[in-house]
């Protein structure tokens, strides 16, 4: 005898359990549904507020972390030249700035001794300064020259005055002494000779205070023409002398001297 099938009471407990899962999961969907929105919106509102919170916490850090330089206080002008600049008079009772900075005046050059030249060291040396005097000329035949041998005057037509002395020469002993050269002080001077050598070029010792040079006049040309030569001589201040000698060959005809600075 085969087994009864079960009557539809007998399946009602099965069929209603499956009909309430059915139906659960189905709420469970639909309040998913219902609730995605709410939920996005909540987490957005979230994160929203946590960006907010973020900004307000940080932004005050961030200003306080800013570097602001102190002002330099400017310094007031002096109240006299803005009284000067306005054309007002300062008030007496007001204060005075006592920091307003002074002109210093230069210090003056070091005075005492010179400093002492190191080992290598070289001083330029300084030229003498030029001895201003007025020119002086002086004839050869002057009467306060001296003539010792045979030095004479001869008559010469184109000589200053007339006149040369010649015959100086040929000895120690034959010369013509020019007195008279006076100067102020001691230095060094410029001395220009006329003369005539008319046979060539003739030299004579110039002894001028006991210091003597020899000179070479060159020739003339003849016993007529004058020449000049020009030379510097040092001079003791006071009254100086001139000497020409040749103690072996003749010297030229002296006809006079220029004495000049």
């Amino acid at each position: 005898m085969s087994a009864l099938a079960p009557t539809g009471r007998d399946q009602e407990p099965a069929g209603g359990l499956r009909r309430w899962l059915y139906q659960g999961r189905r709420h469970q969907r639909r309040f998913l549904t219902d609730h995605r929105t709410a939920a996005l919106l909540i987490g957005a509102a979230a994160v929203l507020a946590l960006l907010v919170f973020m900004v307000v916490t940080l932004l005050p850090s961030t200003r306080d972390r800013s570097v602001v330089l102190p002002e330099t206080p400017s310094r007031p002008a002096p109240e006299t030249s803005l009284s000067a600049t306005l054309g007002t008079t300062p008030d007496p009772s007001s204060p005075v700035p006592t920091d307003i900075p002074t002109a210093v005046p230069p210090s003056a050059p070091p005075t005492g001794p010179p400093r002492p030249e190191t080992p290598g060291e070289r001083t330029p040396r300084q030229p003498p300064a030029r001895i201003i005097i007025p020119v002086t000329f002086i004839e050869a035949e002057a009467g306060a020259n001296t003539l010792n041998g045979t030095a004479r005057i001869h008559n010469v037509a184109e000589a200053s005055g007339g006149h040369t002395i010649g015959n100086i020469g040929k000895g120690s002993k034959n010369t013509l002494r020019i007195n008279g050269l006076t100067v102020p002080q001691t230095g060094t001077y410029t001395l220009t000779i006329f003369y005539i050598s008319g046979d060539g070029s003739r030299a004579a010792a110039v002894n001028v205070n006991g210091i003597v040079n020899t000179v070479t006049f060159p020739g003339t040309g003849d016993w007529e023409t004058i020449g000049s030569l020009t030379t510097r001589v040092s001079l003791r201040a006071g009254t100086n002398s001139i000497t020409f000698v040749n103690a072996i060959d003749p010297a030229p005809d002296i006809d006079r001297v220029r004495l000049g600075p």
